[in-house]
């Protein structure tokens, strides 16, 4: 199997799909879910149900009833439980079945749906999709400093059609911002010298423009860490995190928490960070050459969309100023091969 079709496949029991459920996946902003709110979710080609209970926890659970397969998203909570729509039956956050109103006392003891661990951090949610017990979810000082707020949100408009690989090479390409976007950043026109190298587990990327360094951290698998200029016009340097988080083989979501100083905080909109605005209906004038891209956002869509849902790696020609792409991909073909059991 190629490289391509080994990263790009995600699904339970692929390579991708088991390295990935090996971390913790941000799956929705904290403050979208009310107490008593549940929301269907959908995390590496699975479907899954998420709400938050009476006591302000939040749970991952299996996306069905276990009686006769309703989506449990339809029904409502209880307590720490959730019923389904269907016949009641309602489960615990662990996934135990404790009660089902026209079945005899005992048959809930036999009855089980998937549940999976979540912590909120950043205001996000997180949950941990794999075997075992999870690793301790990873947590960041730039995220925790005093006089800072955290702004959490999923860059629009939702999941964009397009694989999550390919959204994180565009990520460590610094080259693109002085075509990309060089409309709504100039600064960025000045092509700038690049440099990659090993951080951890993980690549870090340095641009350099007129003696300026401008830094972004890969860190394994999906997680970005660059500077942000959240308000349009000044150049307020804010530490920006974002997760690229496979829905499945063919879309991808954008899920973001970046530090803001607290006395700016209301100056910025979760929505609108560094210019991250696009309309849902946006996306097919904007590929169409109906219009021209007006934000950051729809200057990325253009760019990673365009490609198609799954990038054309075959017959590409890599240059020098590719080098965070090719680390990327080096250190992912490392984390195949030592699933694979090959020897470095």
């Amino acid at each position: 199997m190629s490289f391509t079709a080994l990263v790009e496949q995600v699904g339970p029991g692929t390579p991708a799909g088991t390295i990935l459920r090996r971390y913790w996946q941000p799956v929705a902003v904290a403050a979208q879910l009310p107490v008593g709110g549940t929301q269907p979710l959908r995390i590496l080609g699975e479907a899954f149900t998420l709400y938050r209970d009476e006591r302000g926890a939040a749970h991952v659970v299996g996306a069905r009833c276990a009686h006769r397969g309703t989506f449990l998203h339809t029904g409502w909570v209880e307590d720490d439980c959730i019923r389904c729509f269907y016949h009641g039956w309602k489960f615990e956050p662990s996934g135990q079945c404790v009660e089902q109103p026209a079945e005899p006392a005992g048959f809930a003891r036999a009855v089980r749906i998937p549940s999976h661990p979540v912590e909120e951090y950043a205001g996000l949610v997180f949950a941990f999709f794999g075997e075992g017990a999870p690793p301790p979810l990873p947590r960041f000082p730039e995220l925790e400093a005093p006089g800072i707020k955290v702004v959490a949100g999923i860059r629009p408009p939702g999941p964009w059609p397009v694989n999550y690989f390919q959204v994180l090479e565009n990520s460590v390409d610094p080259v693109h911002l002085c075509f990309v976007h060089r409309a709504t950043q100039p600064f960025t026109r000045v092509i700038p010298e690049v440099r990659a190298e090993r951080s951890g587990d993980g690549v870090a990327m340095t641009a350099v423009r007129d003696g300026v360094e401008r830094h972004t951290k890969y860190w394994f698998p999906h997680l970005i860490q660059l500077p942000l200029w959240p308000i349009p016009g000044e150049r307020i340097e804010c530490p920006f995190f974002n997760w690229k988080v496979p829905v499945d083989d063919g879309h991808t979501l954008f899920i973001a928490a970046t530090a803001v100083p607290e006395h700016l905080a209301d100056r910025v909109d979760d929505e609108e960070i560094g210019g991250r605005t696009m309309e849902a209906a946006a996306g097919p004038g904007l590929l169409a050459g109906d219009r021209r891209p007006a934000s950051v956002t729809e200057e990325d869509y253009v760019a990673i969309v365009g490609q198609g849902t799954f990038a054309d790696r075959v017959g590409e020609r890599l240059g020098r100023s590719d080098v965070g792409v090719i680390e990327l991909r080096r250190l992912w073909q490392e984390h195949l091969d030592a699933l694979a059991g090959v020897a470095p």
